[in-house]
């Protein structure tokens, strides 16, 4: 039945519900106190602080936005790079059809090597199946029949194998070259939906931003809808913070659907808010529907029918199926329990902003003042000098003693600057490691250190396993994401299994890494044969194409190889007549006789 989640969830009060709703009342409230302090707004945070209450203490409060820079740090160490998102079988597949481009190639070159045994270049459409299995036999030509040759019909050629017969079509060798050579290889119909949803939603910089959020308020929530006008029906991704969600929960964990919430408060003439509008959009397995409940600040309401829906939402669909397996509301955690990197860490952020406060308190007082004597005044009892204070007697006829500098004193509180800086770098370095994360991410401790590198990788160990935690909770939100997301495109609301269209998601390193150090690395691990030319210069620049990392392994092994004639003339198992031909057999009769022996 429609919306049983929201009946579970609210409790009537006097025949009308409250909101929100009590079982999740605590839990929005701890939310909403995570975002005010990633915010920071000073109005907002003096408003929930107790410190700093008196009026006198408030204009030295300073909040310090660290909650903020926390979560733009968890936001960085996984998005920081490009989202890779491809097929399962995609990009096996272009390294499959690149492989034999390049082997083509090199047997096109070689010239101890008949047709017969030449490896042929890969075909547009010549594609492995997903899952295994050998490709479905194409489809026979219009200009070559199926089956053998007869004795009375001869076989029909594709390609010219005589020097007359190629002069008959000139271009021949370079269409071969194109075939060979070319840019990267066909994309599969489902890659290609992939990629056109992926940059109608512009999935990197919403990604960049939903972690921030994720970091922040522990949990939120993927949406994924259709709207023409926003992105021309292409399924789109919106973000929903928890504190909007009700979610179907069954067994504790598993998540079988939800409820986004979204507010409309309109003012009246006063600038004062009597009316709310809330929209609640649950999300089932295959269906969505919508109802608007007008009500107040305290109370839910009552149902209105779509004709008094605020103009925000006039024209959206009541209802409608989407043919998916699953719903469309995916749930995304920071980390398992959904909590904020500042989780517990409420009372040292108070000490942290009471300290900085309390900085800048003592820094005012430090100021120096002058203080004179009343004889060193004008006759107005006046002195034309910024900020001094005049003292002794009053009358200001005196005359000017001879030692004028015993008249004048100047008086400076002590700061004490190192000890408060210290106390505040404790309180600092307290707060990110209680939230995960290293000394060194923050630079604490770090002045004159210059490793890099493995020295400090190792040296942000703690940051590195927060991460690694972060990263299977976004990967797998992401890819649910994505699947919903697929499907529904290239389905159209026709019955679907998600399963069948999830992506591999592929998150960035997110540290900082010295190229030196890991050439090094590199060519050690090449040295040992452990690992391939390709994979090294794969490693080496990440953020290469296939056909970038193609060309520049043709150019290292351009630089060291020998001439293609003089290599094919000196492998004994293309030229029987090299001078390196029989040495492996003579070496092996050797071996037997002295066995005999």
């Amino acid at each position: 039945m429609a919306f049983d989640i929201l009946e579970f969830f609210t409790r009537r009060i006097h025949g009308a519900p409250s909101w929100p709703p009590l079982l999740v009342k605590a839990d929005w409230e701890q939310r909403q106190q995570w975002r005010r302090r990633f915010v920071n707004d000073w109005g907002e945070m003096l408003q929930h602080t107790e410190r700093f209450h008196p009026e006198h203490r408030k204009s030295i409060y300073t909040p310090v936005p660290m909650a903020r820079e926390m979560a733009r740090l968890s936001a960085a160490l996984l998005f920081s790079d490009p989202v890779k998102v491809t097929l399962p079988n995609e990009e096996e597949e272009a390294r499959r059809q690149r492989n034999a481009k390049r082997q083509a190639e090199k047997d096109k070159r070689n010239p101890f090597l008949d047709e017969a045994e030449k490896t042929p270049a890969p075909e547009e459409g010549d594609k492995a199946v997903p899952g295994g299995g050998d490709a479905p036999p194409k489809p026979p030509s219009k200009d070559k029949p199926s089956g053998p040759p007869s004795k009375d019909k001869p076989e029909i050629k594709d390609k010219p194998e005589t020097p007359a017969q190629a002069e008959e079509d000139p271009d021949a060798e370079t269409k071969a070259d194109e075939i060979l050579l070319g840019g990267e290889p066909p994309k599969s119909p489902l890659q290609i939906k992939l990629e056109e949803l992926l940059e109608a939603n512009g999935i990197d910089p919403f990604l960049q931003e939903s972690a921030e959020k994720i970091a922040s308020e522990g949990r939120g929530a993927i949406r994924v809808i259709r709207d023409p006008e926003v992105a021309d029906n292409t399924p789109y991704l919106t973000w929903v913070a928890e504190d909007q969600c009700l979610w179907d929960v069954r067994y504790g964990r598993a998540i079988v659907g939800g409820v986004a919430i979204f507010e409309v408060a309109p003012l009246d003439k006063d600038g004062n808010t009597k009316e709310v509008y809330r929209l609640f959009e649950e999300h089932t397995t295959g269906h969505v529907e919508r109802k608007v409940y007008k009500g107040t600040t305290q109370h839910q309401g009552k149902v209105v029918p779509p004709g008094e829906w605020p103009e925000e939402w006039k024209g959206m669909e009541v209802s409608y199926d989407t043919g998916l397996d699953v719903s469309t509301l995916i749930r995304w955690e920071n980390v398992p329990g959904g909590y904020s990197d500042i989780a517990g860490l409420d009372a040292l952020l108070d000490n942290l902003n009471e300290s900085e406060s309390l900085m800048l308190d003592k820094g005012r007082k430090s100021i120096p003042h002058v203080f004179a004597d009343r004889t060193l005044s004008d006759e107005e009892g006046k002195v034309d000098l910024e900020g001094v204070i005049l003292t002794g007697d009053p009358n200001i006829t005196g005359e000017w003693g001879a030692n004028v500098a015993k008249s004048v004193e100047v008086a400076q509180p002590e700061l004490q600057t190192e000890a408060h800086i210290a106390w505040i770098d404790h309180v600092r370095e307290m707060i990110a490691t209680h939230a995960g994360y290293s000394s060194a991410s923050w630079g604490i401790g770090e002045e004159g250190r210059t490793d890099s590198g493995t020295a400090l990788q190792l040296r942000q160990a703690r940051t590195l396993l927060t991460r690694s935690g972060k990263e299977r909770m976004a990967t797998e939100a992401i890819t649910n994401a994505l699947a919903v997301a697929l499907a529904w495109y290239v389905k159209n609301g026709s019955e679907a299994k998600t399963k069948d269209f999830r992506p591999d998601v592929m998150l960035g390193n997110g540290l900082p890494t010295d190229p030196v150090e890991k050439a090094n690395e590199l060519s050690t691990r090449k040295s040992s044969g452990i690992v391939s030319l390709r994979q090294a210069v794969r490693e080496q620049h990440p953020d290469w194409t296939e056909d970038q990392v193609d060309e520049e392994v043709d150019l290292i092994e351009g630089d060291t190889a020998l001439p293609p004639m003089l290599e094919a003339a000196m492998n004994p198992q293309l030229n029987p007549n090299s001078p390196f031909a029989g040495d492996e057999d003579e070496g092996e009769g050797e071996d037997e006789e002295q066995g005999d022996s």
